[in-house]
């Protein structure tokens, strides 16, 4: 028996208006559309490319500008703010929970688990340009990843006829 698997949504979907990758949770057009017929291994290996995405974007932005924020911290804040997470979730998924916690509520950001984290001192302004950037990057990285694997795919189909 697996564990239930979340929906990795956020809520402002994009693919219904044409996108082939989501704006908001970063999934592909079919990986959308068919969430709840798809078997438990891929909707893990979905999770873990979309983790791998946050590892590699989130990870280094958080070191530079909130190298307070540990990845301990997160885990307690989110659990303290009542934030489920899949049990796979990676060090990213949690960092960029807590931004994306905070940037829609700007009063997490003095929440005690982040007093000694430079989210407690962060201007709104500044908080919403990182989340920006953070959000920007990680759906370029998406969309060259879906790119790319098109590309694959049609080579591969090609190659075989």
């Amino acid at each position: 028996m697996h564990p239930p698997i979340f929906t990795p949504c956020a809520g402002k979907c994009s693919t219904m208006f044409g996108d082939s990758v989501c704006r908001g949770c970063r999934r592909y057009n079919p990986e959308v559309m068919y969430w709840n017929a798809l078997d438990y291994p891929t909707t893990l290996s979905v999770w873990q490319r979309l983790d791998k995405q946050l590892d590699t974007m989130v990870i280094p932005e958080c070191a530079i500008a909130l190298p307070a924020l540990s990845v301990a911290i997160a885990r307690e804040f989110l659990s303290q703010i009542t934030q489920r997470l899949p049990g796979t979730a990676s060090d990213g998924r949690y960092l960029y929970e807590v931004l994306r916690a905070c940037e829609r509520n700007y009063d997490l950001t003095r929440h005690p688990c982040l007093a000694n984290t430079e989210l407690a001192s962060i201007s709104q302004g500044d908080l919403l340009t990182m989340w920006r950037k953070i959000d920007h990057q990680l759906y370029t990285l998406a969309t060259a990843q879906y790119d790319l694997e098109w590309s694959r795919a049609l080579t591969y189909q090609q190659g075989r006829k």
